[in-house]
């Protein structure tokens, strides 16, 4: 079995704080247009959206309605689609950018990420991957209104020599990451 040198590889499990509340409309019909839905489409979506309100009840009493700004319903059948396409330029981007280097393996192809709805692990490696995502996640959440949590996304690094700071609001382990319940080690790196 061939062995890969993994010295400067970076696991990271990245988690958006209340990520189906938080979405732009603007970013949705953006994305939308950009990925050519029928204009009709992005009609029914944008009405959807900006006729949505909520209304709360307290024992007998009922408020009046409040329009509801950004985010997606997390009962409508459609919001998973609809938050999926809204993060798809990003996981798009960072999948082909040149600058972003996968984990070094035997396949042909390898990933840079995997996504599961709002849950999103990266396997790249080189320190200048790393700052080319979250220079990337940084544009994203200025343009979507998503945010990274600090405290749920968290990272592995096999350079254990490369002191890794919260600068990109990231919980760094020594050790080993969690997401979706499958554990991610920090190999040691092979010379």
């Amino acid at each position: 079995m061939a062995q890969h040198n993994t010295a400067d590889s970076y696991f990271i499990s990245l988690d958006f704080q209340k990520a189906f509340d938080t979405i732009e409309y603007k970013w949705l019909n953006l994305v939308l247009q950009f990925q050519n839905f029928p204009l009709t489409f992005c009609k029914y979506i944008a009405q959807i959206q900006h006729h949505a309100s909520s209304q709360i009840q307290v024992n007998q009493f009922i408020t009046n309605p409040v329009p509801i700004k950004r985010g997606v319903r997390q009962d409508d059948p459609l919001s998973l689609t609809i938050f999926i396409l809204a993060l798809n330029p990003l996981l798009t981007y960072i999948q082909e950018n040149r600058y972003i280097s996968p984990v070094p393996n035997p396949t042909k192809y390898p990933p840079k990420l995997t996504a599961y709805a709002d849950d999103i692990t990266l396997s790249i490696s080189k320190p200048l991957s790393l700052k080319e995502v979250f220079k990337t996640i940084t544009l994203l959440q200025k343009a979507s209104g998503l945010q990274l949590s600090p405290t749920k996304s968290t990272g592995v690094s096999t350079n254990k020599k490369l002191k890794l700071s919260n600068d990109f609001n990231i919980h760094w382990h020594s050790d080993c990451i969690t997401p979706l319940n499958i554990t991610i080690v920090s190999p040691q790196p092979v010379a």
